[in-house]
This record gives structure tokens, C-alpha cells and sequence, in this order.
């Protein structure tokens, strides 16, 4: 095993992809929430493990390609038939949609296997509040000791965290990134899941995505789980996710009401007449990267100015675009490019 020692700041898809890729080398995964996986969220419905961060993927070629080294292939579930709408305020109309796919027991299959198989030492509830730069008096060494971590200068650091995390963590090692990245500004989003007793009434579809600009609704899309995936059809009841924007911070019980009402606007479904059996609410802070001219600038400068670190890499939406395949080339790309002799 090389000498180098590497530390991951977060331990969402990027990061875990990137300890993997380093995999033979000594890596320290650092994540400061209780679980690993990011916004890969699967909760534990009474029906079966549900996806409350993102639920599936575009399967490009080179995605197919990683799961299959991972040897996941054979848990991969294909989406049924039932079409993409979006509703413009008034009806609902059909749109063309790419085809994803998910995992049997939800995308927490991903991160559990890229953990499993980097054999890094992950810790969480590890909070990571600074990143100095430093020489090791004996040695002469030079490298980077993290606030919050363990006792060990690192060869290399990895920031696979959102763009206001990694902005105060590279305060201390280079101000004209940290102010860079400061400029990356971030979308909030809640998923509100929600298990009727009878999915009677719901709409022949598998999404449903509310059209920009249309005025009094808070969701942005629906996902009909019960109805895009076989496996979750074959569960009691039905199994719906609302995508609400901009309210992470609102009362939970706003935004199930705002997700029962929105549905009812949408689709005509009474979900409180079905029978509202479990709820799960997931708020997304920093959720992905807003999606205009002047962000996508402001995230290649950073990025730029990333690169012309000694010792530092970063990895991320923000940085290689959203969705699952973009995040994992990304992280792999990132981690190919870090020095480990």
C-alpha cells in the first residue's frame, strides 16, 4: 500500500466514489451527518425500503459499465411504461422523458457498496470545521491537518461537500477559492413521501412535473412510485413523492399539507380521503447547484482555481453537473488525477 495519506471531506455519492477510486491507498472518509450517502436517502416504509433523496438514474453506458464492476448488475430494476405529463396550471399534457433505473432496495445500495469496497475508515458525526496547511517538525514533511478529525497530516484532501461547506474549509489555505466557491449559490428542496391506503384515483403516470412559472403551487414535481417501478406496485397501497421548492425551512406540517393539497390541484386525487398511512419528510439544504448562466461561471471559476492547488481537490454537482452518472464520472476523474505515490 502507497504512503499517501488522503482525506475525503464528505461521504455523499462523491465522496465514497472517490475513496473507491483510491481504493490500495490509505483514505479517511469524513462525514459530519449520522449516515452515509448524501442525498441517497432510503428510509424504511412498512412496504419496503424507500428512496427519499434521489430515487433513480439515467443508465449512460459508462454508469451501466460502474455497476457492473461493482457487481450490483443483477439489482437493478427497469421503470414500467407509465408516462412522464407535465401540468401547465391548467392540464396535464404527456412530455418526453429519459428513461431511468433504480436499485431492488433503493440507490443506499450504491453508497453501502462504494464504502464497502474502498476500504477506507469512514467516520461520522465527524464534523470537519477547518483545513490547515502545515509542515511536521520532525519530518519536514508538509501536507494538512483537519479541524475535527483525526490526529494526521494528509498528503492530499478531497472536498466532496456542498459549495458553502468547502468555502470555510478552504479559508485558511487559499482566500480567492474559499471566495470563489462563496459564489456557487445553492437550491433548497423537501421530499415529502407520502403511502396511501389506495392509490385509487391517482393518475395512469409515473411523474408528474409542474411547468415553470405556474402560480399557487409549492411542488415541483410528483413521482408516482407505485406506478413507475413493479416492485414497489406490488406493495399495499401507493406510494407517492412530492418535490416541494424553496421551503426547507417551513413547518412540517405545512408541507405535507402544501403536498396533499398540490396533489389534489394537480391530479384530483383526495390523498386524505385514501388514507394517509406513513409520511417521511426529507429537507434538502443546498440541494444542487441553481441552474443560471451566472452560477455555472461562478462554478468554473472555482473549479479553475481549485485545480491550482497543490494538495487539494474538489468534487461535486456543483462542480461536474447534477444527476448520478454526472456526479460519479466527475468524483472518478477527481479521484484518478490525485497523486498516490
Amino acid at each position: 500500500m502507497s504512503n499517501t495519506k488522503i482525506a475525503v471531506v464528505g461521504a455523499g455519492l462523491a465522496g465514497l466514489t472517490v475513496a473507491r477510486q483510491l481504493r490500495g491507498v490509505s483514505v479517511d472518509v469524513y462525514e459530519a451527518t449520522d449516515r452515509i450517502g448524501g442525498k441517497l436517502h432510503t428510509v424504511g416504509f412498512e412496504g419496503g425500503p424507500t428512496d427519499i433523496g434521489s430515487e433513480s438514474f439515467i443508465p449512460t453506458e459508462d454508469m451501466r459499465a460502474f455497476i457492473d464492476e461493482l457487481g450490483l448488475t443483477g439489482s437493478l430494476v427497469e421503470p414500467s411504461d407509465a408516462p412522464t405529463m407535465q401540468w401547465d396550471g391548467k392540464e396535464l399534457s404527456l412530455i418526453d422523458a429519459p428513461r431511468t433505473t433504480t436499485f431492488h432496495h433503493g440507490l443506499q445500495e450504491l453508497p453501502e457498496k462504494l464504502a464497502e469496497e474502498s476500504g477506507a475508515d469512514i467516520y461520522i458525526d465527524a464534523f470537519i470545521s477547518g483545513i490547515t496547511r502545515e509542515k511536521d517538525k520532525e519530518s519536514g514533511r508538509e501536507g494538512f491537518r483537519l479541524k475535527g478529525g483525526e490526529d494526521k497530516l494528509y498528503d492530499h484532501v478531497v472536498l466532496a461537500v456542498p459549495t458553502p461547506t468547502a468555502a470555510l474549509l478552504l479559508k485558511q489555505v487559499d482566500a480567492d477559492a474559499s471566495q470563489a466557491l462563496a459564489k456557487v449559490t445553492l437550491a433548497n428542496r423537501v421530499v415529502v413521501g407520502m403511502r396511501f391506503a389506495t392509490g385509487e384515483g391517482l393518475p395512469e403516470t409515473a411523474e408528474i412535473r409542474i411547468a415553470d412559472g405556474v402560480d399557487g403551487v409549492h411542488t415541483e414535481s410528483f413521482v408516482f412510485s407505485s406506478q413507475r417501478w413493479t416492485h414497489i406496485a406490488q406493495r399495499e397501497g401507493a406510494l407517492v413523492r412530492a418535490t416541494l421548492k424553496a421551503e426547507a425551512h417551513a413547518n412540517e406540517d405545512d408541507l405535507v399539507d402544501w403536498a396533499l393539497d398540490d396533489l389534489a390541484t394537480v391530479t384530483g386525487f383526495d390523498g386524505r380521503a385514501a388514507g394517509l398511512e406513513e409520511i417521511y419528510v426529507q429537507r434538502w439544504f443546498g440541494a444542487f447547484p441553481e441552474n443560471t448562466d451566472a452560477n455555472k461561471a461562478a462554478a468554473a471559476e472555482a473549479a479553475e482555481l481549485i485545480a491550482q492547488l497543490p494538495g487539494i481537490s474538489a468534487t461535486g454537482a456543483w462542480a461536474g453537473g447534477a444527476g448520478i452518472a454526472a456526479v460519479i464520472a466527475h468524483a472518478r476523474t477527481t479521484a484518478d488525477d490525485v497523486p498516490t505515490a
